[in-house]
């Protein structure tokens, strides 16, 4: 009987606690979505260079940042890579997400303020010779 009882309790706490959505993935912040795009699309790179790419992700948002970065089209190669988004470097964790605040507070690197694109220069994709050349910071080029 004992065991029948503690059974029935599991079950109502696992269908209670699913209820609740207490094992709901955390919802992300519009903060955490930049901060996740600038980590994993430029961690390696300068700290201006950091706030060139949240400044892109800024302005190819035109409602929400998280469904930007997340867009199924890939319009940021890191989210169709195949890999888990974990922030495992603690301190570029924390620098990614202080250019985040900075970016979402205003900070722009003024001679990019207007890029739309940007990508790696050991890459070359289709789009390139389609845009403007703006400059190009640590091994990020910029476009518009």
């Amino acid at each position: 009987m004992k065991r029948v009882f503690a059974l029935i309790v599991l079950v109502w706490a696992f269908i209670s606690l699913a209820t609740l959505g207490a094992w709901a993935a955390p919802v992300q912040t519009e903060q955490d979505c930049l901060a996740e795009a600038v980590y994993f699309e430029g961690r390696g790179e300068p700290f201006i260079g950091q706030i060139a790419i949240a400044n892109v992700v800024l302005n190819r948002t035109t409602k929400d940042i998280c469904l930007t970065v997340h867009d199924k089209r890939c319009i940021f190669s890191y989210w169709c890579d195949g890999k888990h988004e974990l922030m495992k470097d603690v301190k570029a964790k924390e620098t990614a997400y202080t250019v985040a605040r900075l970016a979402l507070d205003g900070a722009v690197v003024a001679r990019l303020d207007e890029a739309t694109h940007y990508h790696a220069n050991y890459v070359n994709p289709y789009w390139s010779g389609t845009l403007e050349y703006m400059g190009q910071i640590g091994k990020h080029l910029f476009y518009k």
